[in-house]
């Protein structure tokens, strides 16, 4: 248990560097796949978690979730396995490094639970959704000032972004989602996994403030309207089950309000109003809906998206293994429908589905209301950018689900 308690704490330091963590694999053949230190401790924590249970032979005490999540894997590695035929067999096998990437980071929520469960208690545990949002909050305030020009990371395959908080991940969208989670954390007076398993308060009312203001500055400045509208989405749930959905009109205001004092220092980027983003997650979404209809049951395989880009076209130009673009579908239920049809899209929304219904449960309780508010955030986020599968908002999601009942 202290192997595992290590772990899970090593996981929670690590969080917060984001592309920092990257591991370089110069001797391995393969630029499209990327190791991060997290993957490391993530698949380490769940090796370590069966090899105890193995030799304490302990039960294991699984959330009611857990058939539709088993469901899903099974859907998506079905769609990898039927199409592996149309690949190189290199092809398929870093397909395959995807799909097993997603099984570990989604099976966080099953391994916390059971821990939980088993007695597992660690020091200001309650805390860590409150710590993540602050050191993003100070990263992404420090790169604001000391470097707002990233253009320079372009041939890396990063998009240009000008005086816009990024962080350390490199980008202000995926930066926004993040930050949104931090600060539904602090609105919903939370901090996170309590010592006996639950969710629990923090801080008095002067705290709570300092919070919304060190996470909500940065959160302006990543000028995501796709994280605007989480954060909107979010709050307005929670109004909604605090029975106050006419305080939702004065958030709105005094939301737009400090939207129209952000500064312009220029760029496209820092205007709201820009359409060339929009443009191109259109073309996104049209070029899977395209591939989809080809094959509509059980798509192209998890994850061959970045190998049919290229082979219809779509995905062209020597940095076509590296583009961080080249992988995925900027929305995450057409990148599901593409790349698991119509079985794996099912699926998918069945699992959230049998998640929901589990923290209707607890939707007075303080844990249900962070969990509805924050997948609510994340809903409408991930129809814009594919937030779902992003490690990170994975591990996040996972953490947060692990106490719905």
């Amino acid at each position: 248990m202290e192997i595992l308690r290590a772990l899970i704490i090593g996981l929670m330091v690590v969080f917060p560097f984001g592309q920092a963590t990257k591991i370089s694999l110069p001797f391995i053949p393969f630029p499209e796949v990327h190791l991060y230190f997290l993957d490391i401790l993530v698949f380490l924590l769940v090796g370590f978690w069966l090899f105890w249970h193995l030799i304490s032979k302990k039960r294991f005490v699984l959330p009611n979730f857990w058939r539709s999540w088993l469901l899903f894997i099974s859907l998506l590695f079905l769609s990898w396995l039927v199409n592996f035929k149309n690949f190189l067999i290199r092809e398929s096998f870093v397909g395959l490094l995807y799909w097993l990437r997603f099984v570990f980071y989604s099976s966080l929520s099953v391994v916390v639970f059971d821990l939980r469960h088993h007695g597992l208690e660690i020091k200001n545990f309650g805390r860590i959704f409150t710590f993540w949002g602050l050191v993003l909050a100070f990263s992404g305030l420090l790169q604001y000032f000391l470097m707002p020009d990233m253009r320079f990371l372009s041939p890396l395959g990063w998009d240009l972004h000008y005086y816009r908080v990024a962080g350390l991940f490199l980008d202000p969208n995926f930066m926004g989602i993040l930050l949104v989670l931090g600060l539904l954390g602090v609105v919903g007076e939370i901090g996170g996994f309590g010592g006996d398993g639950g969710i629990e308060g923090y801080g008095k009312g002067w705290q709570k403030t300092v919070f919304l203001v060190i996470i909500g500055a940065p959160l302006l400045l990543t000028y995501s309207r796709s994280a605007y509208l989480a954060l909107t989405a979010g709050i307005g749930v929670w109004f909604y089950l605090k029975r106050k959905i006419h305080y939702f009109i004065f958030f709105l205001f005094a939301f737009l309000f400090l939207i129209l004092l952000l500064p312009r220092p220029g760029g496209e980027g820092v205007k709201l109003e820009r359409t060339a983003s929009i443009n191109q997650r259109l073309v996104s979404w049209k070029e899977a809906l395209t591939l989809w209809r080809k094959f509509p049951l059980l798509g192209i395989g998890f994850n061959n998206y970045r190998y049919v880009s290229r082979d219809v076209g779509y995905l062209s130009g020597n940095d076509w293994q590296v583009n961080h673009a080249g992988a995925g579908v900027e929305n995450s239920y057409l990148f599901l429908l593409a790349t698991g049809g119509l079985l794996g899209l099912l699926g998918f929304f069945n699992w959230l589905k049998s998640i929901i219904k589990e923290t209707l449960k607890l939707k007075n309780e303080k844990a249900g209301e962070l969990i509805l508010i924050s997948l609510a955030a994340i809903f409408v986020h991930a129809f814009f950018i594919n937030s779902f599968f992003y490690p990170w908002v994975m591990i996040w999601f996972s953490f947060l689900i692990a106490n719905v009942n």
